[in-house]
């Protein structure tokens, strides 16, 4: 029987520097500040990619780029120090002594999560009746009436919708304060892709071959929902409240197939897939069956819950991404309950069978809920999304 290797990596790139990114590479000594963002950022450098796209990769791979200057990026403080303001803005305060050289340097619009949280004095944004005191919860601001189920999750958020964060970081914010920059109308909250399955370009994949890949992931989601997955931390994950059943995107598919026809075994760059999340399986076995190699990746993926576990939480924090040796990115991004856009390409390389999954919008933020925990959808109105229908059956949420 011919020795199979099988290799599996998954990540999830952070286009905002606002946002925390799971794999960080800093500098020592004076470049201890000067981070890539990206496990990928040293090949990209070596081949030009800071010339060829400089937006992104500076943003991103400052390290490998060599674009740091040592007093340009504030770190957190390891001690508070309150300098506040006189009269009506003695609430008004910066945390940290170099808020006011930050700020001279552009910083609280090139890092406002940090800054207008520990600099807001320095950044100007402070109003007398505008300094949160309760803290923050996972959903503690929420509308009411019809936007009952719109929230914001972090107390900053009016204070930074206020200064336009909603446009000038919409990665960060119109996931955590869709209360606060009006994002949650209930007709742009989920809508079918142009293209779907019936209508994808004759391009190496068959209809039967995508919606094996739909189907399994559909599955898998519907079990998790159920509350019918083995956790390695024990018992079962827990049911979820409105899960979306996936819809198949042949504009995704397209994106995926570009990237895996290179026939190399690396996460594609975020500036070609933006707000996309990525899964990549590779086998050396070659020309394996497509329907086949679909089983085999997304039962790869998705078994990292039994294997490695989340636990009850159902949080996605930083030190369960970081475990070493025990990955779980993969199904967390099959079951992240705001992605429900899907397309997946294999391609037969000369050294292996390459599978490529994409998805959107991209989940797997650090911080977040995979999904909201709750009994699965009995009514419409459970799946608090205007155009979906509760599929009681499979307990998802079906996006119209």
């Amino acid at each position: 029987m011919q020795l199979m290797i099988i290799y599996i990596v998954q990540v999830l790139l952070a286009v905002s520097s606002s946002v925390v990114t799971a794999y960080l590479n800093c500098g020592k000594g004076a470049e201890s500040n000067c981070c890539d963002k990206h496990e990928s950022c040293s090949y990209w450098a070596g081949i030009k990619e800071c010339k060829k796209n400089p937006k992104w990769m500076l943003s991103n791979c400052q390290l490998a780029c060599r674009a740091c200057k040592t007093d340009s990026v504030p770190s957190r403080p390891s001690t508070q120090t309150s300098l506040c303001g006189v009269g009506d803005k003695s609430s008004c305060c910066d945390k940290h002594k170099s808020c006011a050289h930050w700020a001279a340097n552009n910083e609280c619009k090139k890092n406002p999560k940090w800054m207008l949280a520990n600099c807001q004095r320095s950044c100007e944004v402070c109003k007398t009746d505008s300094v949160a005191t309760k803290a923050p919860t996972q959903t503690s601001l929420c509308g009411t009436g019809d936007k009952s189920g719109c929230c914001d999750k972090v107390e900053h958020c009016a204070l930074w919708a206020r200064n336009n964060q909603c446009k000038s970081n919409p990665n960060y914010m119109l996931r955590n304060c869709q209360l606060s920059c009006n994002a949650c109308s209930t007709d742009s909250i989920a809508t079918k892709p142009s293209r779907t399955l019936e209508s994808c370009s004759d391009n190496g994949m068959t209809r039967e071959q995508r919606q094996k890949f739909l189907d399994m992931h559909n599955n898998y989601r519907s079990m998790v929902a159920k509350g019918q997955a083995k956790d390695a931390y024990g018992g079962n994950a827990p049911r979820a409240a409105r899960m979306k059943k996936m819809v198949y995107d042949c504009d995704i598919e397209e994106s995926a197939m570009r990237h895996a026809k290179r026939c190399y075994f690396a996460h594609s760059p975020a500036h070609e897939r933006e707000n996309l999340g990525e899964n990549l399986y590779y086998t050396s076995e070659l020309r394996v069956d497509k329907i086949q190699a679909a089983e085999q990746s997304i039962k790869a993926w998705f078994d990292e819950l039994a294997q490695y576990g989340v636990g009850q939480e159902n949080v996605l924090t930083e030190q369960l991404w970081n475990r070493p040796r025990t990955q779980i990115g993969h199904y967390t991004q099959m079951v992240w309950q705001d992605t429900y856009k899907l397309g997946c390409y294999v391609e037969w390389c000369s050294s292996m069978t390459y599978v490529v999954c994409q998805y959107g919008p991209k989940g797997n933020w650090l911080g977040d809920l995979i999904y909201e925990k709750g009994n699965s959808c009995t009514t419409d109105a459970d799946c608090k999304c205007g155009n979906c229908k509760c599929s009681k059956e499979e307990a998802l949420c079906i996006v119209q």
